[in-house]
Formats: C-alpha cells, sequence, structure tokens
C-alpha cells in the first residue's frame, strides 16, 4: 500500500468489524490468494489469520480490512473492493444512484443504518455530491483533455462558483443541480417548465401541505421563489453570485430552533390574524407564475378573491412587543418612517411583490407577530417595480447564475 493510502486511512478500529460492510466477493478472494502466495507456504495458512482491524478509506464506503498472521508476523491488507477505471468507485456511485433517484442524505443514512450497514459521513458525502455535479457540466460543456478525463473551467472574478453544502448535509429530500459558465435552459428543463406551468392549478392543490409535500420540495428545485426574490434583486451588479446559488441550491435543511418554531406556530398565527380581520384565509400550495414559469410562490395563505397573506413568526424577537421587535432588531424594521408604508428596499417588499405577480392578487395582508401582539400591514401590487426593479433581475440570475 502506498504511502499515500496510508495517510488516507481513518476510523481505525481494532479487532472489530463496525455492523455490515460491502464487499465485492470476488476481488476479496483475490488479495486472498495472493497474500498467501507471498507468506511461507510451509507454515502459513489462512486459518493463522487473525483480524486487527478495519479502515474507511477517506470516511467511504470501501475499507480496508487488516489481519496479523501469527505464523509469520507478518500484516496482510484486504480492500473490500478495487479500483477500476472502468467501475465507479462504491461511495461515488451511490452517490450518484441518490441524485439521479433525488433521495438525501437523511434518507438512505436511515434506510442503511436499518439494514446494520454503515454510510459516509455527511462531509464525504457533499465532496462526491460536488465532485460529480461538476464532472457531469465539464463533460456536457466538451471541457475534457484528449484522454477524455473532465476539468472544471474557473474565472477568476468569481461570476461562477464551486458548491458548498454549508456545515451540514442533512437534507431529507435529495438536492440536485447543474452549474457553471456553460450553463442554459436546455430543451428538456424548458419541457419541464412549461409542463408543469400548463399543470399548475393541479400542482397548488396538490402542495398546500408545503414543507410537508415532497411535490413542493422538488418544484422549489427549479423555480425561484419569492422568499428568496430580496436577495436576488438587491444584489449589487457587480457582486458575485457565487455564495448566493450555493444557498439556494444546497440550503442549511437542519431543522434550526428557528424554523421548528416556525412550523408551530403557523397554524395559530393565521387563527389570529383571521379573528383580528374577520376574514377566512385559505391555506394554499406552491403557485407557479403563468407568464413565467421559472417563478413561483407560497404565501402564508389567501384572503377574499384577490388578496395573500403572509406572516412573519419572530423566533429570536418572540417576547417582545412587534414595535420593540422592529427596534431592537434593524433587519425587522419595514416601515417607511415618510411614507408609513412598508420599505421598497425591505426584502420582505420584494417577496410580497413577487408573490402578488405570480399568484396575479391585487394585495397583501402582511404580519408582523410575537407572543406579544401582531403588527399588519396592508401592501398593494405594484407593476412598475416589479418590471423594473425585480423581473429583470431575475430573469438574468436564473439563466446565467443557476
Amino acid at each position: 500500500m502506498s504511502l499515500r493510502d496510508r495517510v488516507k486511512l481513518r476510523n481505525l478500529t481494532e479487532g472489530v468489524i463496525n455492523g455490515r460492510t460491502i464487499v465485492d466477493f470476488n476481488y476479496i478472494w483475490k488479495q486472498l490468494r495472493d497474500n498467501l502466495q507471498d507468506h511461507d507456504s510451509k507454515k502459513c495458512v489462512l486459518q493463522d489469520w487473525q483480524f486487527q482491524k478495519e479502515a474507511n478509506y477517506h470516511g467511504g464506503l470501501r475499507t480496508q480490512l487488516i489481519f496479523k498472521c501469527m505464523s509469520c508476523n507478518r500484516n496482510c491488507r484486504v480492500w473490500s473492493e478495487g479500483l477500476s477505471n472502468n467501475q465507479m468507485e462504491l461511495t461515488e456511485a451511490s452517490v450518484l444512484s441518490l441524485l439521479v433517484e433525488g433521495i438525501g442524505y437523511t434518507q438512505i443514512h436511515g434506510v442503511l443504518a436499518g439494514l446494520g450497514l454503515r454510510y459516509v459521513t455527511d462531509k464525504t458525502f457533499k465532496y462526491h455530491q460536488e465532485k460529480l455535479l461538476e464532472f457531469e457540466l465539464a463533460k456536457a460543456a466538451g471541457d475534457v483533455d484528449e484522454n477524455g478525463n473532465p476539468f472544471i473551467t474557473v474565472i477568476v472574478d468569481g461570476s461562477w462558483l464551486t458548491r458548498s453544502y454549508g456545515t451540514k448535509y442533512d437534507s431529507l429530500s435529495g438536492v440536485g443541480a447543474i452549474i457553471g459558465q456553460r450553463t442554459v435552459l436546455n430543451e428538456e428543463h424548458q419541457k419541464k417548465l412549461l409542463e408543469n406551468q400548463k399543470n399548475r392549478t393541479n400542482l397548488e392543490e396538490l402542495t398546500r401541505d408545503q414543507s410537508n409535500s415532497d411535490l413542493w420540495i422538488n418544484l422549489r428545485k427549479i423555480l425561484l421563489t419569492a422568499s428568496n426574490f430580496g436577495r436576488i434583486c438587491r444584489m449589487r451588479p457587480r457582486t458575485s453570485c457565487n455564495n448566493l446559488v450555493k444557498s439556494l441550491l444546497f440550503p442549511t435543511l437542519n431543522d434550526t430552533p428557528a424554523m421548528a418554531y416556525g412550523r408551530e406556530t403557523e397554524d395559530t398565527a393565521r387563527t389570529k390574524l383571521k379573528k383580528s380581520l374577520s376574514k377566512h384565509i385559505q391555506i394554499n400550495g406552491l403557485f407557479i407564475d403563468p407568464i413565467d414559469p421559472r417563478f413561483g410562490a407560497s404565501p402564508d395563505g389567501l384572503i377574499n378573491e384577490d388578496g395573500i397573506v403572509e406572516i412573519k413568526n419572530l423566533f429570536t424577537a418572540k417576547d417582545l412587543l412587534p414595535e420593540e421587535a422592529m427596534k431592537s432588531f434593524p433587519h425587522l424594521y419595514f416601515i417607511d418612517n415618510r411614507t408609513k408604508t412598508m420599505k421598497k428596499t425591505h426584502h420582505w417588499y420584494y417577496q410580497v411583490q413577487g408573490q402578488l405577480h405570480v399568484i396575479q392578487r391585487k394585495y397583501c395582508i402582511f404580519a408582523l407577530r410575537t407572543t406579544k401582539g401582531m403588527k399588519i400591514e396592508r401592501v398593494e401590487r405594484n407593476d412598475e417595480f416589479w418590471e423594473k426593479n425585480m423581473k429583470p433581475q431575475l430573469s438574468a440570475f436564473y439563466d446565467n447564475c443557476l
């Protein structure tokens, strides 16, 4: 074994194999025979081998079993599978399969754990996922050397990126993306967008569970949704879209306290707003823009025939009055002191305008809620703002960055 392979060995376990392991039996048998041939054929037999430890290669599914021959005192190393140019390494093959099927790290980890099989760490999963997606893009773009090996073009002005999931890879559903310099909306992708747009009424009904709906999650992977419009539209022209694309394609889907609080209080907040307005609020799913199928929106409810509802349940400031929260946390201060309406520069204004445009409604009842009260603001649809300050930026971002 090379020095490089020795350095890469991790998670040594003395004298025992933890759980079940996937192996290539033919390759195992070949290594056993080859190792025996290297020993003293007169006194060394397989029965004299004593298992010492197991080592994971790069924290992946490929492992090495280390035995010691008690007759000659030599170590024997046996890999669970070989490496071949004609066959993808097991860890990489598993990640590719998950990407194709739309399954996430948490799902496969849970399934294999039930079978007593170990799976890779989230860090290892992310590494292979990034590598696979970048290679596929390079091949599609013709960025390969004379031997057909893909290489990745790096543009140092920050316009393009390598991807990162963040600190954890705990997505409850698979996340797939193709990004880079040559990425375009290909014919198949356009066809899918148009198909979704055609079925937008049915899709809205099927996604009313929102984050609890797999369909809702999958649709959001190929759409720009209103909750992100502000971040995109307020981005400076010369600012790289690198970090923003990373956060959109590979968000931290860990169940944070704030996320859990939002889910737990959503129905309560909607009920309180309903009582305050003395109006029925209809639950809705994901709407797809009837004009541009790249855009989508999921407000917190529909009201009357031409209104929507958007509620912000504050977690960090939940024990303050809404007005106190706005003063204590500047990013929550969404009121223009001059006009006494929602600031047109605030990211919530972009979200609301995006929702109104996508759903084709006239106004939004916006509510900032804490356990101490609720601040309600009515926001009218602003078509001029959409055409001038949002649509061009969103279109350019989708086409050039995603």
